[in-house]
C-alpha cells in the first residue's frame, strides 16, 4: 500500500519492465471510491498483470468498514475472473 494512502491495498508491487496505467471507478449514489493501479508485462513465455486497488468511502465512522466490505466482495470477483480466463486459455490450448 502506498504510504498513507487510507485505502485497502490488494495487490503485488508493479513488475520493473512493461505497460502501467491508472483506473479511478466511481458509483452513482453509492460513497465508495474505487482507484487503481495496473501493469503488464513479460515473463518467462507469458505474462503478467498485476493490478493494486484501494477501496475508499467519504463516510464517517463507517465509511472504512463499508470501503473494507466492497473490497472483499471485488476481490472475490476477481479471483473467479482470473480462474475464468486461466481455465479458457487452458482449453483454448489443448
Amino acid at each position: 500500500m502506498e504510504p498513507g494512502h487510507p485505502g485497502r491495498d490488494t495487490g503485488p508491487a508493479a513488475p520493473a519492465k512493461g505497460y502501467s496505467g491508472d483506473l479511478k471507478i466511481t458509483f452513482k449514489g453509492v460513497p465508495v471510491t474505487i482507484t487503481s493501479k495496473l501493469f503488464l508485462s513479460n515473463e518467462g513465455g507469458g505474462s503478467v498483470n498485476a493490478m493494486t486497488m484501494y477501496f475508499e468511502s467519504s463516510i464517517p465512522l463507517i465509511g472504512k468498514k463499508l470501503a473494507e466490505f466492497v473490497g472483499k466482495v471485488a476481490e472475490g470477483e476477481m479471483k473467479r475472473e482470473y480462474e475464468y480466463i486461466r481455465d479458457a486459455l487452458n482449453a483454448a490450448n489443448k
